[in-house]
């Protein structure tokens, strides 16, 4: 009787210890759910505040886009006359007399010939351009070659040649009064040559103007009675 009773004890004790078993078992399973699902939440969190992040930057980039891009565009409609190009203290300036030289510089501004007639001709992408003129070789000479010109390749300084039809004699005006204007030939930005934006002879030899990649000197554009 004793063996009996003692052999269905353990029978009753290992089925207990196998349904304690089992419950810490789904014990377990639904904390690993429950802390997969926190985290899964945490990360969809994270996940929408980094794109609402991203969103707000791109628009951010985007609205200093525009605002540069409006603050490129002239105060004047249009600058068209006897001006005076000038960097700091220098503005730029035919070299020589005679019809045959064609060199252009940068100097202290004198007399008319540091004077340029603008003239608006077109549009490229809504900015202005203009033909520039040498006041001097126009009315003190009468010079065929008084255009400022880009050479092919915008590789070397602008010179005075005579009048195209082309976009070597075209130049983009950007900026205004207020902050300075940056000039830009249109054959150059036209075949897509790094060197685009007229600069400064910045202290070269010659004190000849030459191209620049990214950005070129901050001009003032002045009438002449403002020289």
């Amino acid at each position: 009787m004793n063996y009996g009773m003692g052999y269905g004890s353990s029978g009753m004790g290992g089925g207990m210890g196998g349904s304690s078993t089992m419950m810490m078992s789904s014990f377990s399973a639904i904390c690993l759910s429950l802390v997969l699902g926190v985290v899964v939440y945490i990360m969809m969190q994270q996940n929408d505040k980094e794109a609402e992040e991203d969103a707000a930057a791109a628009a951010a980039i985007e609205e200093a886009k525009v605002s540069a891009e409006a603050g490129e565009r002239p105060v004047e409609d249009d600058l068209s006359g006897a001006r005076l190009l000038s960097v700091g203290g220098l503005s730029m300036v035919v070299q020589g007399s005679s019809c045959g030289n064609g060199t252009v510089r940068f100097s202290e501004s004198k007399n008319d010939k540091w004077l340029w007639r603008m003239n608006k001709v077109a549009e490229y992408s809504g900015v202005p351009v203009y033909t520039i003129e040498s006041f001097y070789k126009q009315f003190s000479n009468a010079c065929d070659a008084r255009w400022l010109t880009a050479p092919t390749g915008c590789q070397s300084a602008p010179y005075l040649g005579p009048k195209e039809t082309g976009p070597r004699q075209r130049w983009i005006v950007v900026g205004n009064q207020n902050s300075g204007f940056q000039i830009r030939n249109l054959a150059c930005t036209k075949s897509r040559h790094s060197r685009q934006y007229l600069m400064q002879s910045a202290g070269n030899r010659d004190q000849n103007p030459f191209f620049s990649a990214g950005s070129g000197s901050t001009f003032s554009i002045d009438p002449e009675n403002m020289g």
